[in-house]
């Protein structure tokens, strides 16, 4: 049996599986995540252990696992979360919890992996579904959003509000992403969805 100092303070995979799994709980997962936070564990070391997890035969686990990569947003955890919601039941809670995980992605903090997802293109549900992000994070952070609120009588119309440089630049990648998929791409749909998504985005960094 191993000494108890290591196993609070795993290293490798199978001692970080060791800790996750033996009696799984919220806050070994936390503790988890927030490893990889710090950068004291690698993203190469933090996936190979969710795989352990998700490949577990618990549902408490699988929780465990998604939300572990709902804390650690990067382009493999938005593909993991994509691949594990396919393969949930509709009426999966796992289902919903992953779904609002991936909602994430549609912060702004999180676009440049959805233009990852986009400029790589290995399966078109996945790469619809960033585009649909893409375009909620589009009506989020529009410059009608920014308009001030109508006021008293003597409020004119509002304008909307100036977008803010920070907001346009990271929107900015996705604009080649959009436009290289609407133009190469021989899946009608997808190009029909890009071209779309492209007008939205230049809502926001402008049509140059």
């Amino acid at each position: 049996q191993q000494p108890t100092k290591e196993i609070e303070s795993p290293e490798s995979v199978d001692e970080w599986v060791a800790f996750l799994l033996q009696e799984p709980s919220y806050e070994k997962t936390m503790k988890f995540v927030e490893t990889h936070q710090r950068r004291e564990i690698d993203s190469l070391l933090f996936h190979e252990v969710i795989a352990e997890m998700i490949g577990d035969s618990r549902e408490n686990v699988h929780e465990f696992a998604i939300l572990a990569l709902g804390s650690a947003p990067s382009l493999k955890s938005f593909l993991t979360l994509q691949s594990l919601n396919q393969s949930l039941a509709e009426s999966s809670p796992l289902k919903i919890q992953s779904r609002n995980h991936l909602k994430s992605y549609s912060k702004i903090e999180n676009l440049r992996y959805l233009a990852n997802v986009i400029s790589a293109p290995t399966d078109s549900a996945i790469v619809s579904e960033a585009m649909q992000l893409v375009r909620v994070a589009v009506g989020n952070y529009s410059p009608s959003q920014n308009a001030p609120p109508g006021g008293g009588p003597s409020t004119s119309t509002p304008h909307p509000g100036p977008t803010p440089a920070n907001v346009i630049r990271q929107f900015n990648p996705l604009v080649s992403v959009l436009n290289r998929l609407a133009t190469t791409t021989t899946d009608a749909a997808l190009r029909q969805e890009a071209s779309r998504t492209l007008v939205q985005v230049q809502t926001i960094v402008g049509s140059t």
